[in-house]
């Protein structure tokens, strides 16, 4: 109460674990009026320290793109926050149906910046990881597209380049998928991203995501969909090395139907995504 009464304060907050009160002063919140009460409360032999409180600004990166206003699940993860220190630069491999690497969100100042290289088509066995299906370049959208160049949608990590890694499609397997991973790790990949799931383990799978961790790797697989209504492990992902990925919805809950369980790592927004599309579109993933 003396010291309330030297500067005419008033409690407004404590943390009393570390006997600090935060404390309210009258007058216009000029820097002289605070310098002038912790210099008067500095004379009190009871204060052990005085201090101005420090405001904290959350800061953030608004990128231009034009679909980035709807793009809530990347808000979600609190990626625009991240921006403000790191945009991406490590290789991400999309081991999936392939990409379309003409999309213009994948267009920087020296053209495409998905990486196209000989042998990456593992189902046809040939040098063009084109994508066929769409489910590739939409997951090349949500994880890299282009940000802050004022057309589309701004991936999580814009400034990645994207190593297109054809794995899926007619006549693909268990194997396709562990040489997409092996091919990935072998050819500068450092995030190998796998949206595709089979219900049993495999031990040429699991041997290929050895490969990759062994050369500093993070392999990143998709929990996948129920089976009538009930969680089921769904491989890769359920392999302890992998990190699983669930999906949850706008209200931070699971998505109805995904595969939830001890297996999964964590969850991921995984609903109203939009995301690149194959012939230069846009679509919600």
């Amino acid at each position: 109460e003396e010291i309330l009464a030297l500067i005419d304060g008033t409690i407004v907050g404590s943390v009393p674990a570390t006997a600090a009160y935060q404390v309210a002063i009258p007058g216009d919140g000029t820097a002289r009026g605070v310098l002038a009460a912790i210099a008067a409360m500095k004379t009190v032999v009871d204060v052990d320290v005085a201090e101005p409180i420090l405001p904290i600004t959350i800061t953030e990166l608004v990128p231009d793109d034009p679909l980035y206003p709807g793009q809530v699940g990347v808000r979600t993860i609190r990626a625009n926050e991240a921006w403000t220190i790191a945009t991406g630069s490590v290789a991400i491999a999309i081991v999936d149906t392939g990409v379309d690497a003409g999309h213009p969100d994948f267009q920087g100042p020296e053209g495409s910046k998905v990486l196209l290289l000989p042998r990456s088509d593992l189902v046809d066995g040939d040098d063009d990881p084109s994508d066929e299906d769409g489910h590739g370049t939409r997951m090349a959208g949500i994880a890299a597209a282009i940000g802050d160049n004022g057309i589309g949608i701004a991936g999580v990590a814009w400034r990645s380049p994207i190593l297109a890694v054809r794995a899926f499609g007619d006549g693909a397997s268990d194997v396709t998928l562990a040489a997409g991973i092996v091919f990935a790790a072998t050819n500068g990949a450092r995030v190998i991203n796998v949206s595709g799931t089979f219900d049993a383990p495999s031990t040429v799978v699991e041997r290929a995501v050895a490969y990759a961790l062994e050369r500093e790797c993070v392999v990143v697989a998709a929990s996948g969909s129920q089976v009538d209504g009930a969680s089921v492990e769904r491989y890769p992902c359920a392999f302890p090395e992998v990190l699983c990925v669930g999906a949850y919805g706008d209200d931070g809950l699971p998505l109805e139907g995904a595969n939830v369980g001890p297996w999964v790592d964590l969850g991921a927004p995984g609903e109203n995504l939009p995301t690149t599309a194959l012939g230069g579109g846009y679509t919600s993933s």
